[in-house]
C-alpha cells in the first residue's frame, strides 16, 4: 500500500499541472487504506491465510468488518475451493468518486451501484460460469457469495488509479494525452504502478490472462499502447491487444473506441449479432459497452475465450 506521502506525491506527480489546483480536492488517505485492506482481504482467499495481523497500513478507525472469508477459527470459509490460482485479471479504473459502491466492500450492496460486479459475475471465464443465476443483492451475505464465486473461478479485479475523483471524459482525454494512463501502468518510479502489482502476485497466479474494464478512453489508450509498443506487460501476463474482428470478414466502421456492429456477423466468429449491443470494443481486451457506462459481460468474455 503506498504512505499517505506517495499518495500526496502521486496527486501531483504525475497527474496533469493544474489539476489538482481548485478543480477537486485530494481524496481522503485513510478511505484508500480502507480499501486496499478490502482488496487484501480478497486476495487472502487465494492466499488461503488472514493476513490483516501482518499489515502494514491498518484502518485507522480499526477493522471496518470482521473477515468476511474466514470462521472464528482462521480457516476459509466452506464455500471457498482450496488452493486457488489467479487466472483472470480486469484492470478498472478507480474506485467511484463518491467512494461508494466500492467493488470489494461487503456492505455495498446498492443496486444501481453493482455496474460492475454484476457484468464480472454473469461472464465466462475459460468455460467457467456462475454457479448461480445473478440474483439482487439484499444482504451482505449475498454480496459475500457473489465476490467467492468470482473468487473461485479465478477472477481479480484490480484498479489502475488510487484516487476515488470525478473522472470526466475531458479529464480521460488529457490524462491519456499527459501519458498519466502510461505512468500509471508501467513506470517503474511510480509506486502504484500496475506492473509492479501484478508482479507482487506472485504465487497468487498461474498463466494469467488481462482485460480491461476501465471505461472506453482509459482502456482504449491502455491497449493502443500496447498494441504498438508503447508500453509493456509484465513478464508471465497476456493480453489481447488486438483487434476484434467479425465473420464474415467486412469492414468495420469506427465510433469513438468502437467499431460499429454489422447485422448478420458474429464477433471473434463466435457471438452473433444481437440488438444489443451494437458496438463492440476495437480491442479484444477492452470490455465496455457502446453506451460507455459500464462493462458488457460479453466482452469480458471474448476477451478471454
Amino acid at each position: 500500500m503506498l504512505t499517505n506521502l506517495q499518495y500526496n506525491n502521486l496527486w501531483v506527480t504525475p497527474f496533469p499541472h493544474g489539476f489538482n489546483k481548485g478543480i477537486v480536492h485530494i481524496p481522503n488517505y485513510h478511505d484508500y487504506i480502507d480499501r486496499e485492506n478490502m482488496f487484501e482481504d480478497y486476495l487472502d482467499i487465494f492466499r488461503g491465510i488472514n493476513t490483516r495481523g501482518a499489515r502494514v497500513h491498518v484502518p485507522i478507525g480499526g477493522w471496518y468488518y470482521d473477515h468476511p472469508f474466514f470462521d472464528a477459527h482462521g480457516q476459509l470459509i466452506p464455500q471457498i475451493k482450496t488452493d486457488l490460482k489467479i487466472k483472470y485479471i480486469l484492470i478498472g479504473e478507480a474506485c467511484p468518486d463518491d467512494g461508494n459502491n466500492y467493488f470489494y466492500d461487503i456492505r455495498e450492496i446498492n443496486t444501481s451501484g453493482q455496474g460492475y460486479l454484476i457484468p464480472i459475475y454473469k461472464a465466462t471465464y475459460g468455460g467457467l460460469v456462475p454457479v448461480k443465476p445473478w440474483t439482487p443483492l439484499s444482504t451482505i451475505n449475498d454480496k459475500i457469495e457473489k465476490l467467492i464465486d468470482i473468487a473461485n473461478r479465478g477472477v481479480l479485479l484490480i484498479d489502475l488509479f488510487p484516487f476515488a475523483i470525478k473522472y470526466t471524459t475531458a479529464l480521460r482525454k488529457t490524462l491519456a494525452r499527459h501519458n498519466v494512463t502510461a505512468d500509471f501502468f508501467d513506470n517503474i518510479a511510480n509506486p502504484y504502478n500496475i506492473n509492479a502489482r501484478l508482479i507482487g502476485l506472485i504465487g497468487l497466479k498461474t498463466k494469467p490472462q488481462i482485460a480491461l474494464v476501465a471505461p472506453p478512453k482509459i482502456s482504449h489508450d491502455i491497449a493502443n499502447r500496447i498494441n504498438i509498443g508503447g508500453i509493456a506487460i509484465a513478464l508471465g501476463f497476456t493480453i489481447r491487444a488486438v483487434h476484434n474482428f467479425v465473420t464474415p470478414p467486412i469492414m468495420l466502421i469506427i465510433k469513438d473506441e468502437f467499431y460499429i456492429w454489422p447485422p448478420g456477423t458474429h464477433l471473434s466468429g463466435l457471438y452473433p449479432w444481437r440488438v444489443k449491443p451494437k458496438m463492440f470494443p476495437i480491442f479484444r481486451c477492452c470490455c465496455y459497452s457502446g453506451a460507455k457506462t459500464v462493462p458488457h459481460q460479453l466482452f469480458i468474455t471474448n476477451a478471454f475465450i
